[in-house]
């Protein structure tokens, strides 16, 4: 503080040095210059508050698969990461739920301890929400860690909050404005039932009806944004609506489709993908990959 007084002083012209000895003089400069240096700093992030709070990347496209499992989620990932510029990632530790802990946990407490103006309790009384959902996108970004070539980022999981109405993916859908949600869904109860039986050992009827009434109701409030695919829908028709959907160019289509888990299987760790099956046009994208 008292540096930058000083170099207050000398912006003001009242530094004067007049009858300083040559020693005095010497050290007065010293400070004053160490004062301007910190008060140059104190411009710059003045200049920058603006930028800071805005979130730089809050325009990057998203996308994000949900799903409650066996309904051809890892499929739909595999295919749309054909596209260039297209990084999605697949199950990501239950990421999604730890954050979204954390930020239920913060408004909870919030709101039983607003913000006071006196003693030890001196706090806001307000928060900054646009930097909270930077952070949030932050955070995925640094989970995600997608490649430096993506122009399109996100992940598929099967880890949701249904029973909480997806009120994780409505924060995740804030923090990335640009976003868009695919409903991986299955238009056969049983067969998707079964399908979970063979591979998980586990009746999850409860759980799939919640999760086929949420994520239609979900998909109802969010018109625009959100696209459902049934597996039995899976078709090279269908996938380049999704394409449309997502904004793709004409130029890239599919000509064919990858059903990455057929049958009673689950996906192997480093499983190999043939991408020679599938086939899409880069007309328009050659040129970011130069």
């Amino acid at each position: 503080v008292q540096l930058c007084l000083l170099g207050l002083l000398v912006l003001q012209g009242a530094g004067s040095k007049v009858g300083l000895s040559n020693e005095l003089e010497s050290e007065s400069l010293e400070i004053t210059s160490a004062g301007l240096g910190l008060l140059q700093k104190q411009l710059d992030l003045s200049r920058n508050a603006e930028k800071i709070d805005g979130c730089d990347d809050a325009g990057a496209p998203a996308v994000f698969i949900v799903s409650v499992g066996r309904s051809g989620s890892t499929s739909i990932m595999h295919m749309l990461n054909q596209i260039p510029g297209f990084d999605l990632k697949g199950h990501n530790i239950n990421v999604l739920s730890s954050l979204f802990e954390m930020y239920s946990t913060r408004d909870s407490e919030y709101k039983t301890y607003p913000g006071k103006n006196y003693y030890a309790w001196t706090r806001s009384r307000t928060r900054n929400a646009s930097l909270r959902l930077c952070s949030l996108r932050t955070l995925v970004h640094s989970e995600l860690n997608p490649s430096p070539h993506a122009r399109v980022i996100g992940f598929k999981e099967v880890t949701w909050g249904f029973s909480g109405h997806l009120l994780d993916l409505d924060l995740l859908m804030q923090a990335f404005p640009n976003s868009k949600v695919i409903f991986s869904t299955r238009n056969s109860l049983y067969d998707q039932l079964s399908s979970m039986k063979k591979v998980w050992s586990q009746n999850q009827y409860d759980m799939v009806t919640l999760a086929n009434k949420v994520m239609k109701k979900f998909s109802q409030s969010h018109p625009g944004r959100t696209f459902t695919l049934p597996l039995e829908d899976f078709s090279v028709e269908n996938f380049n609506k999704l394409l449309a959907f997502l904004g793709e160019d004409k130029n890239c289509e599919f000509t064919s489709v990858f059903h990455d888990n057929a049958g009673p299987t689950e996906t192997k760790v480093d499983a190999v993908i043939d991408n020679s099956v599938i086939a899409a046009k880069r007309a328009s994208y050659n040129s970011m990959f130069e």
